[in-house]
């Protein structure tokens, strides 16, 4: 009696698991647009395992799987019976992911939808909350841009809140900052995004930092500044310690150096911040953005 009743609560637990799965899937699915007038849904899928998101992405899921992507659904349409349209809706698990996988995609923000968008050659991407969106048309025209307006703001609207960013987001120095440069990101690689540093991990870069990439630009010179969140202050001494062994030992103790071609370098930490400058124009600007940076990040903590 006691083994059948374990059986019996074990196969209700396990339909209670599925039907909490399904209906999270369908509730995925359902920010996306459904069939009307005019567009019709041709087929839909969600993708959760990572097996299956590899087969589907064909080169490309490793980013999204370093910004801890958890699920996809997509649905393929067809627009007044010749455009084949498609919409996917990445489930990243947090805001700060979400919009690192947009700013790595990105080249602008050019329309306004969730909480940064661009449209861009038949493709538009946003993001909002912890999700980000990619819809694409294999062809445009104006009635086909229209509609892919419509289907971002719809898929927004179903989404509904707005999604907040770390603190550190908001230390990030705005004078003189290339709109739109923000890059966050999880992967050592992507230190090198805007301008080569090292292959190798030398600031200690793992899913538990927060790295920001921010372009800078002044007498028509651009810079950079790297901001690094850690874990904890010990994080923050070892991985400061190595990048300034790897790069010039000097650093540790100058703080700021000038380099061959007459640029400035410029690294120091404070607390659980790791702050790095590359190609200042300057020694004043290389200290006023580490400087503004630990104030403003001071002043959030």
């Amino acid at each position: 009696m006691k083994h059948q009743a374990l059986i019996m609560i074990s196969t209700l637990l396990f339909i209670a698991a599925a039907g909490h799965a399904m209906n999270e899937d369908s509730l995925l699915m359902d920010h996306l647009p459904g069939s009307r007038e005019n567009l019709q849904v041709e087929s839909e899928e969600v993708i959760v395992k990572k097996e299956d998101f590899y087969r589907y992405i064909n080169g490309g899921a490793e980013l999204y799987l370093n910004y801890g992507f958890k699920k996809l659904a997509k649905r393929n349409y067809l627009f007044r019976g010749s455009h084949q349209l498609k919409a996917e809706i990445f489930d990243m698990g947090t805001p700060a992911n979400a919009f690192g996988v947009f700013s790595y995609s990105r080249d602008t923000v050019n329309i306004d939808v969730g909480q940064g968008a661009q449209y861009m050659g038949g493709s538009l991407i946003f993001w909002q909350d912890r999700y980000f969106v990619s819809i694409f048309a294999h062809q445009e025209n104006e009635e086909v841009r229209r509609q892919l307006d419509q289907m971002a703001r719809y898929i927004s609207d179903a989404i509904g809140q707005r999604g907040q960013l770390p603190g550190i987001f908001d230390a990030i120095p705005q004078e003189s900052l290339v709109p739109t440069s923000t890059f966050y990101f999880h992967h050592h690689a992507w230190q090198n995004r805007y301008r080569y540093i090292s292959n190798a991990n030398i600031f200690n870069i793992d899913e538990n930092v927060r790295a920001l990439l921010n372009k800078y630009k002044a007498a028509r010179q651009p810079h950079y500044l790297m901001m690094l969140e850690y874990p904890d202050e010990k994080k923050a001494r070892k991985a400061y310690k190595k990048a300034t062994g790897k790069l010039v030992p000097r650093l540790r103790k100058e703080k700021a150096l000038q380099d061959e071609q007459g640029l400035w370098m410029g690294c120091d930490r404070k607390g659980r911040l790791l702050l790095f400058v590359l190609d200042a124009p300057g020694r004043e600007e290389t200290f006023y953005l580490i400087n503004r940076a630990a104030e403003k990040y001071r002043q959030i903590n």
